[in-house]
């Protein structure tokens, strides 16, 4: 059976307008972090919560039925919970790892060069900002590259990790909705459910 152009068309309009609202979410919500190009790091974000809406759609469109509101329910209530720690577990990170220098973001590490370690000794300073200021902006004066790195690596992937849940916030509640409010006879358990 061949899947009609049109047809994939609408559902990727589907996904993408979750993932779309994800993304304002997480926009509204949290920064991306300073890494690379802005734009194009919430593009990538858009792309995999679109990648993601796809998996969770294939599934939604299998139980849609009346008597699985109660399932959809509790799975968008753990999704929900997922995001709120998601986000609140980037925001503490984002205090660890991002520093703001003359009101520009900058990734910052969690391992100390040798001079870094002694100068934050010497001056009591420990908040990023602070040993941003005293480094003049060159964060590799205070942490190690490696760490910083790393610490861009985890930040960046908490951030896609938090458009991907608020994306799927969005369909598995439109789901339960769904579900709860059609008919209950026996073709409600067989027919997928429609594009929302």
């Amino acid at each position: 059976m061949t899947l009609a152009l049109r047809d994939i068309t609408k559902q990727w309009r589907l996904l993408a307008t979750a993932a779309s609202v994800g993304t304002s979410t997480a926009a509204a919500a949290i920064y991306p972090p300073p890494v690379g190009d802005a734009k194009g790091f919430i593009a990538l974000g858009a792309f995999f919560a679109t990648a993601v809406c796809g998996l969770v759609y294939v599934v939604m469109t299998r139980y849609s039925a009346r008597r699985h509101t109660s399932i959809w329910t509790v799975v968008a209530t753990v999704v929900i919970l997922l995001s709120f720690g998601a986000i609140q577990l980037f925001a503490s990170l984002s205090a660890r790892y991002v520093g703001t220098y003359q009101g520009e973001k900058m990734m910052v590490g969690d391992e100390f060069t040798g001079n870094g370690a002694a100068w934050s000794e010497q001056s009591k300073h420990t908040s990023p900002d602070d040993l941003l200021f005293d480094a003049a902006g060159h964060a590799e004066r205070i942490w190690t590259t490696a760490s910083i790195q790393r610490a861009g690596l985890r930040i960046r992937e908490l951030y896609f990790v938090c458009v991907s849940l608020l994306a799927v916030c969005v369909l598995t509640t439109v789901q339960a909705v769904f579900c709860g409010t059609r008919g209950s006879g026996r073709r409600d358990s067989t027919r997928p459910a429609p594009a929302h």
